[in-house]
């Protein structure tokens, strides 16, 4: 009546999984920490440098913009 069989293809299964979605929140945490110390060394550029990194800011993507865009359209709608 006991099953004493090691279900090994379910625990390398479980451990891969996990891996695999600390590696990707891992590169997401990387890729938003470059971005901000990015912006907290950009008191020391010269001015060239100063601008063309506010030319970059502009162009965010992501949530961001888009949680901007859907919040304008909302304020359009109530009017």
């Amino acid at each position: 009546m006991t099953d004493d069989n090691i279900h090994w293809f379910s625990i390398v299964n479980s451990f891969v999984i996990l891996v695999f979605l600390t590696g990707i929140v891992a590169l997401i945490m990387l890729r938003i920490l470059r971005k901000d110390f990015a912006r907290y060394n950009e008191m020391a550029l010269t001015e060239e440098e100063l601008a063309e990194a506010n030319r970059e800011m502009r162009e965010e993507t992501g949530w961001k913009a888009n949680s901007q865009k859907s919040a304008y359209s909302r304020s359009l709608l109530r009017l």
